[in-house]
């Protein structure tokens, strides 16, 4: 789907690069005209950008929504998966790579070719403006709003279609989706919102209190109604109403018979339903219990790939064109490490990975347990997403976790051990990527700390009354102090 300006020939796949074109970039600044609603069916107009985002959240929502994907399909292998055109030219990249000749997939177009520079040029130049919609029908099916034209999947459904009668109500299907709400709402409320255990515990059991009165009220209430409206009052239609009415209650999933009814049943469902990575306990020394946990980064980092909002903006990254004068940086693209890196510079995707380790104390840092409980933290991000993105604590997970007196006593080379296997397996075998059909390599691009942590990893001094305190410069004590102004 592209966005088109009102009032030019400009288009773009992304709303908000179109919002940036009214703002900056149009006639509109200048003119001090309003901005148009980016919708070609809506007339409104609005003075600053903030009213129209607000308009659009308000008042378009439903609409974003209906967003069109589609599997598509390779005519040289077996690749066939729901993703994105941009995931698709990926895999066809793959295939071109190999020697093999790769025909162009829009309609009418009989162009073909073995060479990637090419192939790239030709849709830039020829197809910059078409999207899956223009690909010649054998190779994709459609899906609107999770619907395939011609197979079943995954649905949302909207209280227009529902059908009270048993021989059109998927009860099933309703009840799994709503299920599956339910428990994505109570693993927020525990992870995102940071909600106890405790008071989660105690929400559920007012919401379920609140849901009996409900379904004691229900069958009147449905009796009111169809006396209202002059219909027969029959308890049996009453009795059945009343039923599917309870169905469709989500609290109803909350009581103690409920899959929610419990920290046990919730933690059991969550591991069923959704993708959970649990950490793997290592035991440093059995006999004084020191242990630390990893969390497998291949398979986390497997898990992302696969998804399309994830593996799109990571390849959105590989379109970016490095500058070529030295003394401009504008990501870690311009830099010689980056350059130098047979791995990270090849034409292929790759995986670049950021490490940050960082201490922390978990209780009063001025306190009698002062670092007798402080932790040691590895985190690691893809630094192949766009800096808004990669900045955001959504994007950065957790690799390891120990105590900083076992990091003293064992080394980092005891702690990271795991890590670094992954790490080594990332670069010479890669992992799969179901998506594109092939096997993506990566490594680590950076390891970045503040000075303690830094100092800590390389096994230079923690301490910064040392002569020689920075790692930068390498100067000495005296020479700061005879250069002081």
């Amino acid at each position: 789907m592209r966005w088109s300006c009102k009032c030019c020939n400009f288009s773009s796949p992304n709303q908000r690069t179109l919002i940036v074109h009214y703002k900056l970039k149009h006639c509109h600044q200048a003119r001090h005209c309003p901005l148009p609603c980016v919708y070609a069916d809506c007339v409104c107009s609005f003075r600053t950008e903030s009213s129209l985002k607000k308009h659009l959240t308000r008042d378009h929502s439903q609409a974003r929504s209906k967003q069109v994907t589609a599997r598509l399909n390779c005519e040289l292998c077996n690749f066939s998966e729901i993703c994105s055109d941009t995931q698709y030219f990926a895999h066809l990249k793959i295939h071109i790579h190999n020697k093999e000749t790769v025909k162009c997939p829009f309609k009418d177009c009989s162009f073909q070719s073995s060479v990637y520079s090419t192939f790239r040029a030709h849709k830039s130049k020829k197809h910059h403006l078409c999207t899956i919609d223009n690909f010649r029908e054998n190779l994709y099916q459609t899906f609107i709003q999770g619907t395939l034209n011609s197979e079943s999947t995954d649905f949302e459904t909207h209280s227009d279609d529902l059908d009270l009668t048993d021989d059109s109500l998927e009860d099933q299907d309703l009840h799994d989706l709503l299920q599956h709400k339910v428990a994505s709402l109570l693993l927020r409320m525990q992870t995102n919102l940071h909600v106890s255990k405790t008071t989660t515990q105690e929400i559920i059991n007012e919401l379920c209190s609140i849901s009996s009165v409900v379904e004691e009220c229900t069958p009147k209430i449905i009796e009111s109604v169809l006396i209202k409206h002059n219909c027969a009052v029959n308890s049996a239609v009453t009795a059945a109403i009343s039923e599917i009415v309870k169905k469709v209650n989500p609290l109803s999933f909350l009581s103690k018979d409920g899959p929610f009814g419990s920290e046990y049943k919730r933690e059991t469902f969550y591991k069923k339903s959704f993708k959970v990575i649990e950490p793997i306990e290592y035991v440093l020394d059995a006999s004084s219990r020191r242990k630390f946990v990893y969390i497998p980064v291949l398979k986390v980092l497997t898990e992302l790939l696969n998804r399309n909002d994830v593996l799109d903006k990571v390849l959105e990254t590989g379109h970016i064109e490095t500058v070529e004068h030295l003394s401009h940086y504008k990501t870690y693209r311009d830099g010689l490490y980056y350059k130098d890196n047979i791995l990270l510079s090849s034409e292929d995707l790759s995986i670049a990975l950021g490490l940050y380790i960082d201490d922390f104390e978990v209780c009063n840092p001025l306190g009698t347990s002062k670092k007798k409980h402080k932790v040691c933290a590895v985190y690691w991000v893809i630094s192949n997403l766009p800096i808004r993105y990669r900045s955001s604590v959504q994007s950065i997970y957790l690799a390891c976790l120990c105590h900083s007196n076992d990091v003293k006593k064992y080394g980092y080379g005891a702690i990271l051990e795991p890590l670094i296997k992954d790490l080594e397996l990332l670069e010479q075998q890669g992992l799969y990527v179901q998506k594109l059909g092939t096997t993506v390599r990566g490594t680590v691009l950076y390891v970045s700390a503040d000075n303690l942590g830094a100092h800590s990893l390389a096994g230079l001094h923690e301490s910064f009354n040392v002569d020689k305190f920075c790692r930068f410069c390498l100067a000495s004590r005296q020479d700061i102090d005879s250069h002081e102004e």
